[in-house]
């Protein structure tokens, strides 16, 4: 049984969809709108009902017979795999599934992470900084790939989704993954320590840096011209720094939430 405190229909219809997809998965969900309404105790119960009709209506859901009894009176909820908000919020399921599961495996990669010849006679350094190297291996395709993902969702979101409460509903998504994502698999970096990294190499962005000076003879002009964008950069990082993570400890590991 979901109980819920007093929720926008947004929320509401956000958490019926939620729940709709992950019954889904059981071996045998037998969803009705009846088990619907019982399953969402509240004071709205007639909401809920009405926001499962919309979403037969619109085509998110269909209503199919039980395979053992296809005359029987009762109808089933099944997810319309075909509609397109449904495929892009199975493709959400799937992501934090896999965030889900690789928690554990990169939890112990980070007890393994590589020390001082000083610590330990008996401790395997080599074999330390090789788990260490596949760690960030494995973190940095994530990092990569969550940009991505999140580059090509966006837009078609924009575009195949027309109900503005599905866009945001789908938006909101993205934003919890994304969280997620950093709680889970992100770098142990604090963004302070991240941004630090980055403002050091733009700030190798130099007309008199030596690794430059063929550009430097080809094409001055473009080079300077290089260089103000990341000097303007550099200024923007440290503004953001200074304003939304001068409470934040360069030197602390990331932290989980609990």
């Amino acid at each position: 049984m979901v109980v819920w405190t007093l929720i926008s229909e947004t929320e509401r219809r956000a958490k019926i969809i939620d729940y709709i997809w992950k019954k889904s998965l059981d071996e045998d969900p037998k969803i009705t709108k009846s088990s619907i309404m019982k399953d969402f105790k509240d004071s709205r119960p007639m909401t809920t009902y009405q926001i499962t009709i919309d979403l037969l209506k619109e085509g998110k859901l269909k209503m199919v017979k039980p395979k053992d009894k296809p005359y029987s009176q009762i109808d089933y909820l099944v997810i319309n795999e075909n509609d397109e908000f449904n495929k892009i919020y199975n493709m959400f399921l799937e992501i934090e599934n896999i965030i889900d599961i690789i928690d554990q495996p990169i939890n112990e990669f980070r007890k393994r992470k590589p020390v001082s010849p000083l610590d330990s006679s008996n401790f395997d350094h080599d074999l330390a900084n090789e788990f260490h190297s596949l760690l960030e291996d494995l973190i940095g395709t994530f990092e990569e790939a969550m940009p991505i993902l999140i580059q090509e969702l966006l837009p078609r979101i924009n575009r195949k989704i027309h109900l503005q409460i599905d866009k945001q509903i789908l938006k909101s998504r993205i934003i919890e993954l994304y969280q997620k994502f950093m709680i889970h698999v992100g770098s142990e970096q604090t963004a302070n320590q991240k941004l630090d990294s980055i403002i050091l190499r733009l700030g190798h962005i130099d007309p008199k840096a030596p690794y430059l000076a063929r550009i430097k003879k080809i094409d001055p002009i473009l080079l300077n011209d290089s260089q103000q964008v990341a000097l303007k950069f550099i200024r923007v990082l440290e503004n953001f720094k200074n304003q939304f993570l001068s409470e934040q400890k360069t030197t602390e590991p990331h932290e989980k939430s609990d």
